[in-house]
């Protein structure tokens, strides 16, 4: 029989759909690849110098682990290696490798790299996964919330949260209208940015939920994108400062800290 697995200080779990795969206790991470960021110089016409041209965001990035697999007989090392397999080969998955509490997300596999270890007739050995993330960072394993409660409408009431990350990092907006909301425009003051919203429908029992992630806007089960205009907002790190004018009701603001490492 193939050894009971032993769980190392330093977790490596692949999760996806509330089912967890752990990986034996030889692995590491042995390339965490490079950050391109989407920049570069471009020459001024008629004089000296160069102009940075670029969004200045960062393109996705590949991940590279290195682990051993040992089995009693070729079938059982076979048996486990195919299981290892089947997991990294899964698209769109969360893989924690070392602190608990945060995540890669991986889009999918781009290469296994095989050796048998010398000796062991095809019951040793020693593996490279390359994992693609087409989102290059590393995620809070839990999201963060924070709720604001207004009991009548306002003009530029603050709503304050704090981004633990090193980036920015996405916002999801949700209202939900004591009576109604059906005019309302949300301010970032450190960004110099806003979004409205102009729905005639947002009336209680109804909510809407303005997700910056995706780029959707929806009512309960309707898009209502129309009704919507300015910016998917993003929270820089460290305290930021959004300004709400609108109805009535409260306002649920969630998105998940994250880092370069």
């Amino acid at each position: 029989m193939f050894p009971e697995r032993k769980e190392n200080e330093q977790n490596f779990t692949i999760t996806k759909d509330g089912v967890e795969y752990k990986l034996p206790v030889h692995w590491s991470l042995t390339d965490s690849g490079s950050y391109t960021f989407r920049s570069k110089l471009q020459s001024r016409a008629f004089a000296h110098g160069s102009d940075a041209v670029g969004d200045g965001k960062i393109d996705g990035r590949t991940l590279q682990v290195e682990f051993s697999m040992e089995g009693a007989t070729e079938e059982d090392h076979d048996e486990v290696l195919n299981e290892a397999y089947t997991f990294f080969g899964q698209t769109d998955y969360s893989l924690m490798a070392g602190r608990p509490d945060r995540v890669y997300h991986v889009a999918c596999l781009s290469k296994i790299k095989h050796k048998f270890e010398n000796g062991f007739k095809q019951r040793r050995s020693n593996i490279t996964v390359s994992l693609l993330l087409a989102d290059p960072f590393r995620y809070e394993a839990q999201e963060s919330r924070v709720v604001f409660v207004f009991p009548q409408a306002t003009v530029q009431a603050e709503m304050v949260l704090h981004n633990l990350g090193s980036v920015d990092t996405p916002l999801t907006f949700r209202f939900i209208p004591l009576d109604r909301m059906t005019n309302l425009t949300v301010w970032h003051q450190e960004a110099k940015e806003k979004f409205t919203l102009t729905d005639a429908l947002l009336v209680a029992p109804k909510t809407s939920i303005v997700n910056g992630r995706e780029g959707t806007v929806w009512r309960d089960k309707d898009n209502s994108i129309n009704a919507f205009t300015g910016t998917f907002l993003h929270a820089k790190p460290g305290a930021n400062l959004f300004l709400y004018t609108g109805g009535a009701g409260t306002v649920e603001i969630t998105y998940t800290n994250r880092w370069f490492v």
